[in-house]
């Protein structure tokens, strides 16, 4: 390494899908990835194919909220995420 440099903690990555009841991808379901240590959030959208994606996270625990027009949503609680982990979860809004 050279001087000066400070090693890279590695960082989690963070896929999932959401789909409803009957399994049907959600398109545009906002979801919501927060820390749970400092409240720092991210958001993202859902795809087409219901598909969303955060890269790059900090080690944490994490809570995962979902909405969506017309369901009621969905949240989980104490997820942690390590260093390299890449973490997927399969969401289904009511």
């Amino acid at each position: 390494m050279l001087p000066g440099a400070t090693k890279k903690e590695p960082r989690a990555r963070f896929p999932g899908r959401v789909v409803d009841p009957a399994g049907q991808l959600v398109a545009n379901a906002q979801v919501r990835l927060i820390n749970q240590a400092n409240e720092e959030a991210r958001s993202a959208a859902t795809d087409s194919e219901g598909e969303f994606v955060f890269v790059s996270i900090q080690p944490g625990t994490f809570t995962v909220s979902v909405r969506a027009e017309g369901f009621k949503g969905f949240s989980k609680h104490d997820i942690v995420l390590n260093g390299s982990d890449r973490w997927s979860v399969g969401t289904e809004v009511t």
